[in-house]
């Protein structure tokens, strides 16, 4: 998965995992990725380290809202993205 720049996702994780959030937060409404989509991302980098529903979570609600992601449907998922669980 690559953004418009064709920057690999897994790539702006691994310089900056913060900054994976910020791009995900500027896809537009039909770029979006799916809550399904974004499960497959979460665990490409819990895989390499990365707990990104744990980045996401931390973020403020608008953040949050923003990406489409309903912070209830990920709180189960938490614990499974914990590096070294994958």
């Amino acid at each position: 998965m690559t953004n418009s720049a064709g920057r690999d996702l897994a790539t702006i994780a691994a310089d900056d995992p913060e900054a994976i959030i910020g791009y995900l937060a500027t896809l537009s409404d039909d770029d979006r990725l799916s809550p399904d989509d974004f499960l497959r991302v979460a665990r490409l980098f819990a895989a390499d380290g990365v707990n990104i529903i744990r980045l996401l979570m931390a973020h403020p609600e608008p953040t949050r809202r923003r990406l489409g992601i309903d912070p209830n449907d990920l709180g189960p998922h938490l614990d499974a993205f914990e590096p070294g669980t994958i």
